[in-house]
């Protein structure tokens, strides 16, 4: 369970003294001594991470270092080596249980996908509703439809819509699907904003 070399954190970047998890929340030997909710924690990262106590402990600090300089792209791939896998089985996961739901639904499967291709200037938008997609359906609809009608809907941009159809080829190692329709080299694109801000916009606008 030691981490490889090209993954350890390099000495300029290891945690000070000051900022590392004080001995009593650290994960000790099984006792008859209830654990601490720190200790929980730490438990609960060993099963969902795979990662030793040892891993764990270093990426806990890690998450505790102040000014970290976001342009070390060495100390960057570090922390994304540790924290990869964790993230990427929680998307499986999901994935998984979206599958199991609406494998159990009746409802029609569609053959669209939320993604708009505008080759035109190398870009690919996935709308996120709530979180500005308004105002980029307005800016898209302007700038590439002629004389549209309104109000403005998507369905204007629909001719632009990647679907199924149009799948070409999934490359494995950069773990992107690619559409005949739309340029390789686009940029994709969406807009997030606080779920609980689009929850609360959305309330507004009902």
């Amino acid at each position: 369970h030691q981490v490889a070399p090209e993954h350890q954190v390099a000495p300029e970047h290891q945690v000070a003294p000051e900022h590392q998890v004080a001995p009593e929340h650290r994960v000790a030997p099984e006792s008859g001594v209830e654990p601490s909710e720190d200790v929980m924690r730490i438990r609960r990262l060993e099963q969902e991470t795979g990662l030793s106590r040892q891993e764990l402990d270093s990426l806990y600090n890690v998450t505790r270092v102040k000014n970290i300089d976001l342009q070390d792209m060495k100390f960057l791939d570090n922390y994304y080596n540790y924290n990869y896998k964790a993230v990427e089985d929680q998307i499986k996961k999901r994935m998984s249980n979206i599958e199991t739901i609406c494998s159990a639904s009746s409802a029609p499967r569609s053959s669209k996908y939320n993604l708009y291709q505008f080759n035109d200037i190398e870009v690919t938008w996935c709308p996120v509703f709530k979180g500005g997609s308004t105002t980029w359906r307005n800016y898209f609809i302007n700038r590439f439809v002629d004389n549209p009608s309104r109000p403005f809907f998507l369905d204007h941009l629909k001719k632009r819509q990647l679907t199924s159809g149009t799948k070409s080829k999934y490359d494995s190692k950069e773990r992107k699907q690619y559409y005949n329709t739309e340029h390789g080299n686009n940029i994709r694109f969406s807009a997030v904003r606080h779920p609980f801000s689009r929850l609360v916009s959305h309330v507004k606008s009902s």
